[in-house]
Order: structure tokens, then sequence, then C-alpha cells
């Protein structure tokens, strides 16, 4: 009985060793830090999580843009990012009022819900302005670049 018992006290052991074995890192390759990792675009400054796939000039990577196109688009862009801030605005404020009621000790189920739809029809109004400013650079582009342009990641209402 104390034989069996040992054995089985001996095993855990191992077990319990050989799996924190496993955790460690490889030699020759060591684990990145949380600040060494990249950073996303959208949490560049000055960079919106509506404008992803949009480089620094504020143009996507379409080769072969005249002057004109660029222009186009960067006209665009920023018409698009000044329809947007205020709903941005308005999404951030409503979900701080949510976030608010969830903590809070007795909770309003019908505010929160009518919060929530809120969000959501902004949410959706900006979908729809990222749709139609897509479609209308869309139109600016050529047959070769409007094949590129269609490869793009889409850009993402909300990234968090």
């Amino acid at each position: 009985m104390k034989t069996k018992r040992l054995i089985v006290i001996a095993l855990l052991y191992l077990f319990m060793t050989g799996t924190a074995l496993f955790a460690q890192p490889c030699g020759d390759h060591p684990q990145p830090k949380m600040h060494e990792q990249a950073v996303p675009d959208t949490e560049l400054p000055g960079m919106s999580p509506h404008t992803r796939g949009v480089h620094e000039a504020g143009l996507p990577p379409i080769p072969d843009l005249t002057k004109e196109q660029a222009e186009k688009i960067k006209q665009l862009n920023l018409q698009l990012r000044k329809k947007i801030l205020p709903l941005d605005a308005e999404i951030n404020e409503k979900e701080a009022k949510l976030q608010t009621l969830r903590i809070s000790d007795k909770p309003e189920i019908r505010t929160m819900n009518a919060l929530i739809d809120d969000i959501s029809t902004l949410r959706g109004s900006i979908m729809k302005l990222l749709n139609e400013t897509h479609f209308d650079i869309r139109k600016l582009l050529t047959e070769d670049q409007r094949t590129i342009f269609d490869e793009l990641p889409p850009p993402h209402p909300r990234e968090k």
C-alpha cells in the first residue's frame, strides 16, 4: 500500500514539474515582451480605427495613382474622417454610460438596451459612410487599380 502511494506521489510530481518545463521559453529564441510587440496602424497617433489600410499620406496602397486621383482620394478620406469623428465621440459617450449602468447596484435594463440600440445605429451609420466612401474612391480608379483596391482588407468600423 505504501509503495503504491509512493509511486502515485512520484508520478504526480513528475507530471507537475514536466508541464512547468514546457511553459519555459526556448534557449536561443527569447519571447518578445509585451512592449516590444508591433503596434497596429489603428493605435498610431492620429489614426482612426476606421482608416485601416490607409498609409501615412492618407492614401491606400494603390500603384500608379495620378496626382489628381491622389488628391481626390485624400479629400474623400478627410471628408469621411470629419463625418465619423462626431459619431465616434457619441459612441464612446454611450459606451461609457453603458459601462456605468452595468456596474451600478440597480441596473436599468431598459435604459441599457436603449443605449445598445443607439450604439448599434451609430455603428451602422459609420459602416454606411465607409461603404459610400469606398465606392466613391473606386469610381476614381482605373480597371487595374480597382483590382488591387478590391483586394485590400476592408476597413472595420470599430476595432478593439
